[in-house]
């Protein structure tokens, strides 16, 4: 099938509109929310040069694998700017979803759905946060629907070069896991237990190649977090962590699994609109008057809806109750909606009484959709996402520095100056960042050390420990440091969203 250059134009269109306006500046100056958790260790790797264990002021974070942390240092390293770098990576991952979409759509749906499924993925709200983020998000969605895709090729036996396909699935599985873990893993077990509900037959999923794919990836991700795991071993120092049962079944979440079905299909809008079209008998009557082509585009859409649906099963039966967590299936949607837009177009095969209808759930047509969506973005964007931008942490590391640094100066004496830090650092970290690079810029170098359970340490083991006297500690009701550390003498304090951190400084012991 011949390509369509004109057709990549207009989805890179559609994406450049939705993930590049204020990607820097737009509602704040810097890093916000959780973005700071992911940048922070990819600059400490571009300045130590450790890359194989993400290190989070000097302390090993292995809280979320490091694939993610590594494309954002790469791009930090690229454009030289810690805010603009990473958010650039996560819009490339969803671009690259946009194409795939596309590239899956055109191959199952013809151009039309191809064009349809690209323009589909880059027009859905649910996945625009992330793709202007420096979270983890969008290249997980990217891997993890790829994947997914690519796991169909293979179970429904259409993939031209099989085993160049399962090296891909290899890649993608790996790429996934490499970024968030088994996070992403549903979205391709959906599809799989899709294919041979479609099929109703379990042969799909016999498939060797799809499960040497899975192997494949899997192994390489095993590889890297051994490697991780004897490092840190070796260090003696105790990392960082957290387990992926802190996302899954919790008794009291028991209202919030029951909206989570619910929750997802009103986050896919508008592509979960497809997933109402492939059933009933008007279905299967166009798709017989349309012959095998027809015939074989529908019961790929019932294998993408069903797929959808086992996967977001899947999620439940683990506990999952967050919809956000249900972007990778989200993720998987485009080409299927690519099928919805082709069948609605006045040239398609959908009977006149089901283009009413989708006409009707598009707002006069999918190009009239398409423009309300492209004009929500701008909105997004600039109203909606700036609010959530304008709280973040990095003016008040700066202003911090700002106002303290001749008392800094003094204290340093030449040496650069140890601040510790705890709470403030899972609130937070972007704040003291800013605080360093200010310092530094000032003329004073700052070295800040993450001291888990900081507030727990007597003041003689912080002396004997870090010989440090300066720490910044959080006073809020989400996390009150300072109540169990008296002795520490308050000399600054700002306020960041709903935190509050206080700059603190020690006595001496012999004074």
């Amino acid at each position: 099938m011949r390509v369509r250059p004109g057709h990549i134009v207009l989805i890179v269109l559609a994406w450049a509109l939705v993930a590049l306006p204020g990607l820097r500046h737009a509602g704040g100056d810097g890093l916000t929310m959780s973005e700071g958790h992911r940048v922070a260790p990819a600059i400490e790797m571009l300045e130590t040069g450790e890359w194989l264990v993400p290190h989070m002021f000097g302390q090993a974070y292995l809280r979320k694998p490091p694939g993610g942390i590594w494309a954002f240092a790469g791009m930090i390293g690229l454009t030289g700017d810690h805010v603009l770098g990473p958010r650039l990576a996560s819009a490339a991952g969803f671009l690259l979803l946009a194409l795939g979409a596309w590239w899956f759509g055109r191959r199952w749906f013809g151009e039309t759905g191809g064009l349809a499924a690209g323009l589909a993925t880059a027009l859905t709200p649910m996945l625009w946060n992330p793709a202007r983020s420096a979270e983890l998000e969008s290249l997980n969605n990217l891997f993890a629907a790829l994947a997914a895709w690519t796991a169909i090729e293979l179970a429904t036996r259409r993939a031209c070069r099989p085993n160049l396909a399962l090296l891909a699935l290899g890649a993608f599985v790996a790429g996934q896991m490499l970024v968030k873990g088994p996070a992403g893993l549903p979205a391709m077990g959906g599809m799989l237990i899709g294919a041979a509900w479609a099929a109703r037959s379990w042969k799909p999923l016999a498939v060797w190649r799809v499960w040497a794919g899975l192997g494949l990836g899997a192994g390489v991700f095993a590889g890297v977090w051994l490697a991780i795991e004897a490092r840190v071993s070796a260090s003696g120092v105790e990392a960082v962590r957290q387990l992926p049962t802190a996302f899954l079944f919790d008794t009291g979440r028991a209202l919030d699994l029951a909206a989570f079905l619910p929750l997802v299909l009103l986050g896919a809008l508008p592509m979960s609109l497809a997933m109402l079209f492939p059933w009933g008998p008007d279905a299967r009557a166009e798709a017989d008057e349309g012959g095998r082509e027809a015939a074989g585009r529908l019961h790929m859409a019932r294998l993408l809806t069903l797929g959808a649906l086992a996967g977001v099963g899947m999620m439940l039966l683990a506990g999952v109750s967050n919809p956000r967590y249900a972007q990778p299936i989200i993720a998987t949607l485009g080409p299927l909606a690519g099928w919805g837009v082709a069948g609605v177009l006045r040239e398609g095969v959908f009977r006149a009484h089901r283009k009413r209808i989708g006409w009707w759930l598009t707002l006069g047509g999918p190009q009239t959709l398409g423009v309300v969506l492209l004009a929500g973005s701008l909105v997004f964007a600039f109203v909606v996402q700036a609010r959530v931008r304008s709280t973040g942490g990095e003016p008040a590391g700066r202003h911090a520095a700002g106002v303290l640094i001749e008392r800094m100066r003094d204290d340093a004496a030449g040496r650069p100056l140890v601040v510790l830090a705890d709470g403030v650092i899972e609130a937070r970290p972007e704040t003291l960042l800013a605080f360093r690079e200010e310092a530094a810029r000032l003329g004073v170098p700052v070295e800040i050390r993450w001291v888990p359970g900081l507030a727990q340490i007597t003041h003689f083991d912080i002396l004997a420990a870090h010989d440090a006297r300066w720490a910044v500690l959080r006073q809020d009701d989400l996390g009150d440091e300072r109540v169990r550390m008296s002795g520490w003498d308050a000399v600054h304090h700002e306020d960041v969203h709903k935190f509050r951190f206080v700059w603190c400084l020690l006595p001496h012991p012999d004074w």
